[in-house]
């Protein structure tokens, strides 16, 4: 059982709660969410690619298919890019495009710390729901990819939302039963079969497993969640069907060979040591709590959670490469598992997690105004010219709200080191008040900074002003990725031509290379005009050639 909560009474007392809960775990949650989900460019890497699909819905209308520029995007069905569209276009009088999308992952990752409290609490009482959040809140690996335009949130989220119903089926076949066909059918349609992976077994091995999913009323609200989750998909493969058959194919082929081609063994490794760092400081309380709960091995408490977590490490290792985004899914069901016995932890354990958080954040949020500090007077010089060396060009501007948002949150931090009682979960909500505090300074003080190093609006606006002394017409695009296609269309209106299907007529043709190994000139009669990179980019670069 858990050492039961004291009810705060004064204001100090709900504010120093450790861990918060009610309204001040929802600002908790709104502070973590809000500073970096808006207010800079897309980034390269998915948060570029993936609004350059909302971006594409915004320009050409509702699309059953993900697309850039035309070009079909397979990697994740629609319902997050629709979801995201729909954002941009209500808040499009308040919020430029991209921030505005980038809203929908703050709104799957709020279902997300939801989900996994209500679930907490169903399994281990109310004294488990604010644990369980900021155990999910504080994994390490959560912090960038819930503040990026990324449709793998909507997945762990209604994957979330779908074991959240499948947990309260027993008690309430009704209201688990929806939650269950909602989650069910969500994380098809936002992941495909590796949202199929990582929630449908579950429908066929909990009633296996728990005899408490085993009674009529609990079998009859499985199977019928089951069915409208089918008809939901059902009804989205048919209209995909009529829209577009041949583009239909190609994606269900794809998504065959998911299953058909096992995931790669000698990737292990690399999953093994992304993991260690990705999902601290849960999983060692994960491993913690499965050993406090050895003698109960049957308890559904443990069980549905382990099989969750079973069928999440199957998703992630058999439908996904090795990247830290894929490994999102396994946050969920660790947190589930390592809140149930948080309150247990050894006193030397728990100290140990408290010093390890207070120390850690405190030298970082130092080093994050050190950083600032040094952008914005140019000493010590040789960490100076580190930075400007990371970021050629960048010109330092002063923001009085930047610099009052950082000061508060960092008052915060002190006053709460300062007051916070003893309590057995100190540790993990002091590593969760440190993950939002170092997130917020960096996306405060140092967001321009690092918005110039990973945006491509200078690179875009210096291709631009080379165009204008150039012939007009159609660009050929060759070896452009995502990124690169969506800031060009993005910040210019340049779409670009597809390379082997390009028209003969095209004067002018943008490459993309690398510094170190420079893909050879095209032939004659193409002569090089402009070349351009990303600040600090040593990597990446684009040419961009004419013809008479």
């Amino acid at each position: 059982m858990h050492t039961p909560l004291q009810e705060p009474r004064t204001l100090t007392q709900i504010l120093l709660a450790a861990p918060p809960r009610g309204l001040a775990l929802v600002l908790w949650v709104m502070v973590f969410l809000l500073p970096g989900s808006v207010g800079h460019d897309p980034w390269k890497g998915d948060d570029a690619t993936h609004f350059g699909v909302v971006w594409s819905m915004l320009q050409n209308g509702f699309d059953w298919v993900p697309r850039i520029a035309g070009v079909p995007q397979l990697d994740y069905p629609p319902l997050y890019h629709w979801f995201s569209a729909g954002l941009a276009q209500l808040l499009g009088w308040l919020l430029n495009a991209p921030d505005a999308a980038r809203l929908a992952t703050a709104a799957f990752a709020a279902i997300l710390f939801a989900a996994v409290g209500l679930t907490a609490e169903r399994w281990h009482g109310v004294a488990a729901n604010a644990p369980a959040v900021l155990l999910t809140l504080g994994s390490l690996g959560l912090m960038v990819h819930a503040h990026e335009t990324q449709p793998m949130m909507a997945l762990v989220a209604l994957a979330a939302l779908g074991y959240l119903g499948l947990s309260q089926i027993d008690r309430h076949p009704l209201r688990g039963g929806v939650l269950a066909a909602i989650g069910l059918s969500g994380v098809a349609l936002s992941g495909g079969v590796t949202g199929g992976v990582l929630l449908g077994p579950l429908w066929l091995l909990g009633p296996l497993a728990l005899p408490c999913l085993r009674t009529r009323a609990s079998l009859v609200s499985l199977a019928l969640s089951a069915l409208a989750a089918g008809v939901v998909c059902g009804g989205y493969l048919a209209v995909l069907h009529h829209a577009e058959p041949a583009l239909l194919e190609v994606w269900l082929a794809l998504e065959a060979q998911k299953l058909s081609t096992p995931g790669d063994l000698a990737a292990l490794d690399d999953w093994l040591r992304m993991l260690v760092w990705f999902a601290w400081p849960v999983w060692p309380l994960a491993l913690w709590a499965v050993w406090r709960q050895r003698h109960s091995l049957y308890a559904p408490a443990l069980v549905l959670p382990l099989l969750y977590l079973a069928c999440a490490l199957a998703a992630v290792l058999l439908c996904t490469e090795a990247r830290s985004v894929n490994a999102l899914p396994l946050i969920a069901p660790l947190a589930l598992l390592a809140s149930a016995e948080l309150h247990s932890l050894r006193r030397g354990a728990a100290n140990a997690l408290d010093w390890f958080a207070v120390t850690t954040f405190t030298l970082l949020v130092a080093f994050v105004w050190f950083a600032w500090n040094t952008l914005a007077s140019g000493h010590p010089a040789r960490f100076a010219a580190t930075l400007e060396r990371l970021g050629p060009d960048f010109v330092f501007r002063f923001s009085m709200l930047a610099v009052a948002i950082a000061l508060a949150l960092t008052l915060c931090w002190v006053w709460l080191l300062l007051n916070s009682p003893r309590s057995p979960w100190r540790g993990i909500t002091h590593w969760a008040a440190g993950v939002i505090l170092f997130w917020g300074l960096s996306a405060s003080l140092l967001m321009p900074w690092v918005d110039h190093g990973k945006s491509y609006r200078p690179v875009v606006e210096s291709l631009q002003s080379a165009l204008r002394a150039l012939p007009s017409g159609c660009i050929i695009g060759r070896d452009l990725g995502s990124s690169q296609r969506v800031s060009l269309d993005y910040f210019a209106d340049i779409q670009t031509q597809n390379d082997a299907a390009a028209p003969t007529y095209c004067r002018l043709m943008l490459v993309q290379t690398t510094r170190t190994n420079p893909a050879p000139a095209p032939d004659s009669p193409w002569s090089l005009r402009w070349e351009g990179a990303r600040a600090g980019d040593r990597h990446e670069l684009l040419r961009l050639y004419v013809r008479p």
